[in-house]
């Protein structure tokens, strides 16, 4: 049993003995099923489909994931692990824009609109959101272009122009141009993002 073990945790086992693996019932062994990078998609499959949140949790955090497994816990009931899909290094646009209609937790939505790899369309869709936090994040997202930002630096809600000032792609002249805005708070967040970045 500790030699199982030791494969299942080992990251250099290749993926063809993890699958062997997966027989064993023995509750360490899915642990480290679950943790280890080269699990294939059908262990992970099999995992899930024991339903347990700690597995959910340890598969979700694996940094090699793959993209078929993220779009099932998207779909997950715990708004935890959909966040977490939404933080992953290898969720796909097409993921993103499903959690960004996340009606239960607006920190899914959040985490979709601070992913660069959320697309600008779905971004825009999150500058409208209900929650404000899902709002500055989208505003916020460095992917946003220079022409989008722009329009935005001409909102009429203060806090939306506040956000564009911390935008790393706002350009420098859209800070001189909010430097100048008739709101102080906006003005002085704009000037010391001027004076940040060293100009």
């Amino acid at each position: 049993m500790e030699d199982k073990l030791k494969l299942a945790s080992n990251p250099n086992t290749p993926a063809n003995v993890l699958d062997e693996l997966f027989d064993d019932k023995d509750w360490d062994i899915m642990v480290a099923l679950a943790k280890n990078p080269n699990t294939s998609s059908k262990v992970f499959n099999k995992l899930l489909d024991m339903d347990s949140l700690y597995l959910k949790e340890l598969i979700v955090r694996n940094p090699n994931t793959p993209k078929d497994i993220l779009k099932r816990l998207s779909e997950d009931e715990e708004w935890q692990i959909r966040k977490a899909v939404a933080m992953h290094d290898n969720v796909t646009p097409d993921i993103l824009e499903y959690l960004s209609d996340d009606i239960e937790d607006w920190e899914v939505r959040a985490e979709v609109a601070s992913n660069p790899k959320t697309s600008e369309y779905v971004l825009e869709k999150l500058f409208q959101d209900e929650d404000e936090d899902v709002r500055k994040a989208a505003i916020t997202n460095p992917i946003l272009s220079s022409n989008l930002l722009e329009k935005l630096a001409d909102d009429n809600d203060y806090k939306v122009r506040i956000a564009v000032t911390e935008n790393p792609s706002t350009s420098l002249e859209i800070l001189k141009k909010l430097s100048q805005d008739e709101d102080e708070e906006v003005a002085l967040a704009a000037k010391e993002e001027i004076e940040r970045r060293g100009r």
